[in-house]
């Protein structure tokens, strides 16, 4: 079985369900794969309110960059990053054209 390691991307993802502590995602890459990926993921790895329906991305740019969530329609984090949410945004916002 061969793998490939994937050194940049933007997948998109939507919360099925969630508890108090997991939710159980669907993820997609841009543009969408024939089948989605299900994953479960804590609920403290998102930088916004985890409820069914919430929309996000995950978003890598560089080999040796740490993938980033960015939920949709959330304010700027206090924190600096590498790049800004808006950076993040126009990046998404372009992908697939």
């Amino acid at each position: 079985m061969n793998k490939i390691l994937l050194s940049t991307f933007v997948l998109t993802g939507t919360v099925d369900s969630a508890d108090d502590f997991l939710a159980m995602v669907e993820i997609n890459t841009n543009p969408p794969a024939a089948e989605p990926s299900y994953a479960v993921m804590a609920k403290s790895a998102f930088p916004c309110e985890v409820k069914e329906g919430t929309k996000f991305y995950i978003l890598k740019l560089t080999k040796d960059d740490i993938p980033v969530i960015i939920c949709e329609h959330v304010p700027p984090p206090e924190e600096s990053h590498d790049i800004s949410h808006d950076q993040c945004w126009e990046i998404i916002e372009n992908v697939g054209e």
